[in-house]
């Protein structure tokens, strides 16, 4: 081998993908910045986190491995420097090699940058990386070998690229034949391996079967790299193929060269009716397409099939249709880029409206074929209306992607770079929107519709640019960059605008008046309240009975006399267990319910009158000190307002159950007056308010949480505004007391103040506060068993 000649090789094939070299690596890093933008700014957790890392990690390497080899071997045959290297006496052997070690070498590269920015994130995220190759139970397991075996997937992907590339004269068929060979390896792979080492699955897989794992793999790359050797003879030093008429038609290179024969179809078109220009150039943009795009509709077709499968066969559907709705964007310019046609378009004084409608509508229909196809599942959905949020993100959504693809099918300059560039930039601006605004309001996917008609209208503009061979220029670029800014910002602005036009009226009037308002105060010692005293959500998680009898009544009588402190003998927690069953359930729903109720004349049942006592002392205590101040918000509603909903329900069943005895009218009697709750609920109110306002803490025992960027400044005045008129119209029904009515309202405000918490009841249910809603309801059903109680003991409201 000529040392010299191989050198020369190699520098011509790096500065062929230099650009790559280049644009990969940094294509990672954007994406690893993005996504710690997003962890860091929208609500995500680690594990999301680090999984979109590993995936960002190997998409890059892929798009490498599939685009190297096609974009080395696809320009060469577009620019005919592949033809040219065929009349030089240099041997096929070090041509081959050379494009195969230059695109190894991108490869690598890129590999190597994203596992650095991997590692940079997984300590960022204080998460440790295992390199073990089995686990603890002996099997090839773990994210080592699935990190070594995804590189080495890489290296088969990028030798099935090659081949392909090699093989097929057209630069697109070997793009679009390099996956399936690929897809086709790998089965051929994991079929040997399950034959061969009698392995029960391909993974996990046992420690002694790593041998034939790694045998298997290298006959399968020596199995690739064979075929690529061939098909680069055969490509390079033999004789060229003779595909069929469909190939001859296709040889003219250059918008100016005359066709070599007329051929009987172009004979039986001079007979019939002169086209008229669109029609005529409509036909000029779908013929060299036809074939690629009877491959997508085939494609798409067995993609719905998969979309409406299981859920695992649904992702693979949606990728699919994902890579074909790329593949036809790119199609959208391609043959007029690397034909030259859109020079001739400009010599020939031909619209470029004309030329813009004709390239976009084909592909404009396949891409509504494959939108069909991604939504068909939400279509035939029960609930169609509960589906129409989804089903305009899927449009809207792929409608832009395509608009942005088909743009980057226009700008690239490099005809074949458009499929590699179009998925790219559109992965970048999803994650940017996700960030901007999508994170934060998923609902608003719709307004991609604008992204994607302000991107059609770019790609309209700059069509006279394209004609003119000028997609190079300064000025062509900058505009495009405009225009891509403007379908970024576009739906920032859109989405900020609607949040601002249904904000809650201003109320600042009302805030100066709360923050004027005085309340009483009281000089005397208040009455300690022990924080086994309260509950935020009296929810039991392993009930345990307490002993009845003596041992209760004297635990009993110490909490009633003692003068200084609440709940300093007993719990609320170990009080609300004399009214369940342990044979029964003690919950309606997640709410606790009282499931047994002692018979007059019985331990139980004065157990109960005696727990009965002890809470309607404490909500008596609490509603006073809340009143003058000395009590907090939260402690009237984890103290008093459980207590007073336990013991009114509990007296409830008594008087259903037995009537109205002696006993029980005494309890009746010690019920709270309607004006005690009323002030205690103001003013303790008024006060946990100001609190709110000076230290952003807790509200309701809630934690407010707004977005915190600088651009969702709106975000945090819409959550002051709705805490401002959840707590005003709480406060005018302490007055009317038409709580259940409220009850719909509040839970709206409530969402508007990101009053938010972790939801899942199985784990953290009974450690959080209940909604703002939540107690307006509960609110709701202590007055009316208030009410409905003084009337059985003969007492008027506020007695």
């Amino acid at each position: 081998m000529n040392v010299q000649i191989f050198t020369r090789l190699l520098w011509k094939d790096y500065r062929l993908l230099r650009s790559l070299a280049i644009a990969a690596p940094l294509s990672t890093l954007g994406f690893f910045i993005l996504l710690e933008l997003i962890s860091h700014l929208v609500p995500l957790g680690r594990s999301d986190t680090l999984g979109g890392a590993t995936a960002i990690w190997s998409f890059v390497p892929f798009l490498v491995a599939f685009g190297a080899p096609a974009l080395l071997i696809g320009s060469e045959e577009d620019s005919g420097s592949l033809a040219w290297l065929r009349t030089l006496p240099a041997n096929w052997k070090p041509i081959i090699a050379s494009k195969f070690l230059v695109s190894f070498g991108c490869l690598m590269w890129s590999w190597l940058t994203g596992t650095l920015l991997l590692f940079v994130t997984f300590g960022i995220h204080q998460k440790e990386i295992l390199f073990d190759i089995t686990n603890s139970q002996q099997q090839v397991d773990g994210p080592f070998p699935a990190a070594l075996g995804t590189i080495g997937l890489s290296i088969a992907a990028l030798l099935c690229s090659l081949f392909t590339a090699t093989y097929f004269r057209s630069p697109i068929v070997g793009l679009i034949a390099s996956a399936p060979m690929f897809g086709g390896a790998l089965w051929a792979f994991f079929g040997l391996f399950v034959w061969w080492s009698g392995a029960a699955r391909p993974m996990p897989f046992s420690a002694d079967a790593l041998f034939w794992f790694v045998a298997i793999a290298c006959l399968v790359l020596l199995a690739l790299t064979g075929l690529t050797t061939l098909a680069s003879r055969q490509r390079l030093n033999g004789p060229e193929r003779d595909w069929s008429a469909l190939s001859k038609a296709n040889r003219i290179r250059s918008a100016y060269q005359p066709p070599m024969s007329t051929g009987y179809k172009l004979g039986a078109a001079l007979a019939g009716r002169r086209p008229s220009p669109f029609h005529a150039l409509l036909w000029q943009s779908f013929r060299p397409n036809a074939w690629y795009y009877l491959l997508a509709v085939v494609i798409s077709i067995a993609a719905g099939v998969l979309v409406h499968a299981d859920q695992n066969s649904r992702a693979l559907g949606y990728i699919l249709l994902a890579i074909v709705g790329f593949a036809i964007a790119g199609l959208t310019f391609y043959s007029d880029s690397i034909r030259g046609r859109s020079a001739f378009f400009f010599d020939r004084g031909i619209s470029p409206r004309l030329v813009w409608v004709t390239r976009l509508l084909p592909s404009f229909v396949l891409i509504h074929l494959i939108l069909l196809i991604a939504i068909s599942p939400f279509l035939i959905t029960v609930n169609l209306a509960q589906e129409t949020a989804m089903i305009l993100s899927i449009y809207a959504g792929g409608l832009a992607a395509y608009a942005m693809a088909v743009l980057f099918s226009q700008a690239t300059t490099r005809p074949l770079l458009s499929f590699f560039a179009g998925p790219v930039a559109v992965h970048f601006s999803g994650m940017f929107l996700v960030l901007a605004v999508f994170g934060f309001y998923p609902w608003a996917v719709g307004v991609l519709l604008i992204s994607a008609a302000i991107l059609f209208v770019a790609s309209y503009r700059l069509t006279n640019l394209w004609t003119q061979r000028k997609a190079y220029t300064k000025h062509y670029v900058l505009t495009s960059v405009k225009y891509i800014a403007a379908a970024l910002l576009f739906p920032v602005l859109v989405v900020l605008a609607i949040r601002w036009s249904t904000m809650l009226p201003n109320t600042s009037t009302w805030r100066q008046d709360m923050f004027a308002m005085e309340l009483p105060t009281s000089d005397r010692d208040p009455i300690a309240i022990r924080p086994g005293a309260g509950n935020q959500r009296l929810h039991l998680s392993t009930p345990v009975t307490i002993p009845l009898g003596d041992e209760l009544d004297w635990i009993l009588s110490k909490e009633l006399a003692d003068e200084d402190n609440i709940g300093e003998h007993i719990s609320l927690l170990r009080l609300s267990e004399v009214f369940i069953d342990p044979q029964h359930s003690s919950y309606q729903g997640q709410q606790f319910w009282i499931s047994r109720i002692g018979h007059p004349d019985t331990t139980l049942f004065d157990d109960q009158l005696a727990v009965i006592d002890v809470l309607q002392k404490w909500s008596r205590v609490v509603r006073d000190q809340a009143i003058e101040g000395q009590s907090s918000f939260n402690e009237l509603l984890y103290v008093a307002e459980h207590a007073d909903w336990l013991s009114t329900l509990a007296l409830q069943m008594m008087v259903n159950q037995s009537g109205v005895n002696v006993e029980i009218r005494q309890r009746l009697v010690n019920l709270s007056s309607d004006q005690t709750v009323q002030q205690s609920r103001r003013n303790s109110l008024i006060r946990h308010w100001r609190s709110y306002q000076e230290s952003r803490s807790g509200f309701w025992g809630g934690y407010p949480n707004p977005p915190t960027l600088p651009w969702l400044v709106i975000e945090r005045t819409r959550a002051q505004r709705a805490v401002d008129h959840l707590t005003m119209e709480t406060l005018e029904q302490t007055r009317q007391g038409d709580w259940f009515t409220f009850a719909e309202t509040a839970a709206d405000y409530e969402t508007m103040a990101y009053i938010r918490r972790d939801t899942d009841v199985n784990n953290v249910y009974a450690y959080y506060p209940l909604y703002p809603s939540e107690w307006i309801r509960r609110f709701g059903e202590i007055d009316q068993r208030l009410k409905t109680l003084r009337g059985f003991a003969g007492s008027k409201s506020g007695e």
